[in-house]
């Protein structure tokens, strides 16, 4: 039996899951999920995992607002979780990604979970506002075992 604190057996630390999709058509429509650029992974261990997010805007959209979330839902063992990763914006303030903004703009986010063996951790992005015409971005996703 290892020790308090030990960790039995071979264990791989570092990225266990990545996407990386450029120019991808934002989802229209009001609290819209993106559901075709999403990543999943097949969690082996217990254990904490950091997922990271990064958004850059190729076209801004247009409507009165247009944004979106990154969203990871996991099961902790007790439970299905979901947190929504808010973007961190500049100046420390955390928003949500406007895709109303200049070409160029980025964001990115941070969350750490702890998941249960044999359940999903799925990010996908989770849209809100009025959308007229839909921005077109670059959407990265990081599952990492920490």
């Amino acid at each position: 039996m290892p020790a308090l604190g030990a960790v039995a057996g071979a264990y791989q630390y570092g990225r266990v899951a990545s996407l990386n999709k450029q120019s991808v058509t934002a989802a229209t429509g009001a609290s819209a999920v993106e559901g075709t650029d999403k990543l999943t992974y097949n969690v082996e261990r217990d254990g904490m995992y950091r997922v990271s997010s990064y958004l850059r805007l190729r076209t801004a959209g247009t409507g009165a607002s247009q944004s979106v979330v990154a969203r990871v839902a996991y099961n902790n063992g007790t439970a299905v979780s979901a947190a929504n990763i808010l973007p961190f914006i500049g100046a420390g303030t955390l928003t949500a990604f406007d895709l109303t903004g200049s070409a160029g703009l980025a964001a990115m986010s941070s969350e750490t979970i702890f998941a249960a063996a044999g359940t999903d951790i799925v990010v996908n992005l989770n849209g809100s506002g009025t959308f007229t015409t839909a921005a077109v971005i670059d959407v990265y996703f990081v599952i990492e075992a920490i």
